[in-house]
């Protein structure tokens, strides 16, 4: 019988820094499920690549065609954009222009830093950096969304509108305010950094997560899927902390093939997921990822039916079955395998192997 089960969660960064996020966290801290929030407002300005000019390069280098999978990665020309925001009663003006062959963060980057330079530091009165999010409308037509986030109350911060003067495309203003659940992160380098997060299975994480203060799931497989290849390479972190704070992990170690464009990923897993496991991994700049979480309901983790579904079977053919002691030592073999600990892993499936051999032939 088929026991397996999934649920999907995504993970978006429309800032133009990486970002790292913990997933299916319990814990303190930025990502605690706690600080899982819709009380920042994001702005987006709906453009496509032709109102950019339409000429960039692919990530290797090459002129960039719009073929409904390739993203651009860098300028083939030099854009010149103005940028006007409002902070407290002062008006500001960003115009800065991308390098040719300048990656398309790197130059959000820029931007950035010359808003912080204005305002005095990488807070931006406690919006986010802008970045810009790219995805296919059409299999012809790619989006190109600048976006930012910003704080709903006590914030004097406003961004006005963007024009591409060399591209003719006018001074637009960004659009009315979204308010999607989200973790405010920090970053390394100060910024606070907004990260979208999802139960695209259920449409309810902050549920997800609390669930599994009741219960463990034995994952068999997570698969990763985002429209940008490199997003999928990067690394998987599981890791596993105590009360006392201490960590272990274990690193996805799959590779992707580099002559072969590839969206999916599937990563073996072999793990227990609880309250106090989650998952970590970077966000690219202006990029997504989806993970489906592939679970075993039979598998002993949650109880161990299926063990003593067996041990009820033999009890009805008149077969002796688990006295106590056999019950309590079948039991803590299978509530304490974990898939961070191989070689006591390993034990505790000699043990289950063993007493389930023990009952096969108790007569």
């Amino acid at each position: 019988m088929n026991n397996e089960n999934s649920f999907k969660i995504k993970a978006e960064n429309l800032s133009c820094f990486t970002q790292s996020v913990k997933l299916l966290y319990t814990g303190d801290g930025d990502n605690s499920i706690g600080q899982y929030k819709n009380d920042r407002a994001l702005k987006q300005l709906d453009m496509n690549s032709s109102n950019w000019g339409g000429s960039f390069l692919d990530s290797s280098g090459q002129v960039w065609v719009a073929d409904g999978k390739t993203l651009p990665h860098a300028f083939n020309a030099a854009i010149n954009v103005v940028i006007r925001y409002v902070s407290v009663a002062t008006l500001y003006t960003t115009n800065l222009t991308s390098n040719v062959g300048e990656a398309i963060d790197a130059f959000f980057i820029r931007i950035a830093q010359d808003m912080s330079s204005q305002l005095g530091g990488n807070d931006l009165d406690g919006a986010s950096p802008m970045g810009v999010k790219m995805y296919y409308a059409t299999p012809t037509e790619l989006k190109m969304i600048p976006s930012q986030f910003q704080n709903v109350f006590g914030s004097f911060y406003a961004i006005q509108d963007l024009a591409i003067p060399t591209t003719s495309f006018p001074a637009t203003s960004f659009g009315a305010n979204q308010y999607p659940l989200a973790f405010y992160l920090t970053h390394p380098d100060g910024w606070g950094i907004d990260v979208i997060v999802s139960d695209a299975t259920n449409n309810d994480y902050n549920e997800l997560v609390n669930s599994l203060l009741n219960q463990k799931f034995f994952i068999n497989k997570i698969r990763k899927y985002s429209s940008n290849y490199v997003q999928i390479q990067e690394p998987l972190l599981l890791k596993k902390y105590d009360l006392a704070g201490f960590e272990k992990q274990l690193v996805d170690t799959t590779v992707i093939d580099p002559y072969q464009y590839q969206t999916v990923l599937d990563y073996k897993a072999d793990v227990v997921i609880n309250g106090q496991t989650y998952l970590q991994l970077d966000i690219l700049a202006g990029d997504f990822i989806t993970l489906t979480i592939y679970y075993d309901t039979g598998a002993g983790v949650v109880g161990y039916e299926q063990i003593t579904e067996l041990d009820n079977i033999l009890r009805e053919q008149g077969i002796d079955g688990l006295n106590k002691q056999d019950e309590q030592e079948l039991e803590e073999a299978f509530m304490n395998f974990s898939g961070f600990n191989a070689k006591k892993d390993e034990a505790l499936k000699l043990a289950v192997i063993g007493l389930i051999t023990y009952l096969a032939l108790k007569d």
